[in-house]
């Protein structure tokens, strides 16, 4: 069980208290943020647009002003994803407020902590994608979701075509490989693909008729890493002992151009 401690740094508490009008209790928070000079706790507490820094100094930021503007311009739908504590539902509000006087067409989505958890998702990309969204701006979370950025990519590029085409042409590919091997699908131990997306993954899967278990992923933590994708699976396969020597591989993967590729070894 935790031991919570309260911090005890020490200051006059009261004159704090006096001078900004505020509790002490409010004096000793601040205290314990270690703000102690009178111009640091103005701003902190009667901070305006005059205290903000160049939002400019983060990086990218002009390529995403230019974006949202043409977005702006072009009446696309926008939707700020934001995040179920204080500070995402706030951090939406104003970029909401924001977007919404420069123009634009724009709402807001906020995750369900049950049934969305933490940050973007595949799920929320989704249902943005069916309800007429163009374009997500995330707040508050996004910074690490490599792979649902990777799934919203896919979408970008008339995904829903090319996640049917995947999904019927490396079966198809799997299938080939694998009589021309001379072996039966039961025989395949693990299948090693392309890194697109979970769904994917899932749907051809589903469309082979074979155990997902039999699918191992690391999209959740590396994203799509495009060609990369296949041989930086095999070696944390390796690494981990979850491929042994002499099992039956297949090895399957589609990209640029639309083309596609199944081989199969035996390690």
């Amino acid at each position: 069980m935790r031991n919570w401690v309260v911090m005890m740094k020490k200051a006059d508490f009261n004159r704090t208290a006096k001078k900004f009008g505020v509790s002490p209790i409010i004096a000793r928070l601040l205290r314990n943020r270690d703000l102690t000079d009178d111009d640091a706790i103005e701003e902190y507490l009667r901070g305006d647009e005059t205290f903000t820094k160049d939002p400019f100094r983060m990086k990218d930021m002009d390529k995403a002003v230019r974006i949202l503007r043409r977005k702006i311009g072009e009446g696309k739908k926008i939707r700020v994803i934001g995040d179920y504590d204080i500070d995402g539902v706030n951090a939406a509000f104003i970029l909401l407020s924001g977007l919404k006087r420069c123009g634009a067409d724009v709402d807001t989505d906020i995750p369900d902590r049950v049934k969305d958890g933490y940050g973007l998702s595949d799920d929320l990309i989704t249902k943005a994608r069916d309800e007429g969204v163009d374009t997500i701006v995330t707040c508050d979370n996004g910074i690490a979701a490599a792979a649902a950025v990777a799934y919203a990519r896919c979408l970008d590029m008339n995904g829903q075509e090319i996640f049917r085409f995947a999904a019927r042409r490396v079966p198809e590919s799997i299938e080939l490989a694998r009589k021309r091997a001379r072996i039966a699908l039961e025989e395949i131990d693990h299948f090693i693909l392309h890194q697109a997306n979970i769904r994917l993954i899932e749907a051809i899967a589903r469309r082979i008729g074979v155990p997902e278990s039999k699918f191992p992923s690391n999209v959740s933590h590396t994203g799509n890493t495009s060609a990369a994708s296949i041989p930086i699976l095999l070696d944390e396969l390796c690494r981990s002992g979850e491929i042994r020597r002499g099992e039956i591989l297949a090895l399957s993967g589609f990209g640029g151009g639309l083309t596609w590729g199944t081989i199969i070894i035996r390690w």
